[in-house]
């Protein structure tokens, strides 16, 4: 995608396939996710979806958040307090918002190089989730049996 610049008027009522951030008028791709990236999505957040009602939590992928007035950012997993106020696109801080980084993306490009999160003041953490086939090779290399083991 060529650089795009729009409002945030527009950005937020335009479907983008996959979705963008939206970093001072300026619509920004993020990394298309691979295999080990998906499934540790998947892993992370339907281990909180499980637990959602006895931690009071909603567990959401892919969220559109409003960290300023000029950005917007997706999360990869999102949790939000059950007892705050459902906004489409939450100008609130959420619980804490989890990334799954790939080998290839430094922490500080999740931030854009300024920490703008750590400005809103909610709990962020780059998870060192590794892929799950990463996590398969280093049990079986433990001698742990695994469903690719024979």
């Amino acid at each position: 995608m060529a650089t795009l610049q729009t409002s945030l008027a527009e950005y937020l009522h335009t479907s983008y396939h996959p979705d963008c951030d939206f970093v001072d008028g300026v619509v920004q791709e993020r990394n298309w996710g691979e295999f080990g990236h998906g499934l540790s999505q998947a892993f992370v957040s339907s281990w909180f979806f499980q637990h959602r009602r006895k931690w009071q939590l909603h567990a959401l992928l892919e969220l559109r958040i409003r960290v300023s007035a000029t950005r917007v950012r997706i999360a990869d997993v999102c949790l939000i307090s059950r007892t705050q106020p459902i906004e489409q696109v939450p100008t609130k801080p959420p619980l804490a918002v989890i990334e799954i980084l790939s080998p290839k993306t430094a922490f500080h490009a999740i931030t854009n190089g300024s920490p703008t999160t750590a400005k809103w003041a909610f709990r962020m953490f780059g998870s060192s989730i590794p892929p799950i086939d990463s996590v398969t090779t280093a049990a079986q290399q433990r001698g742990c049996r695994t469903r690719n083991s024979a």
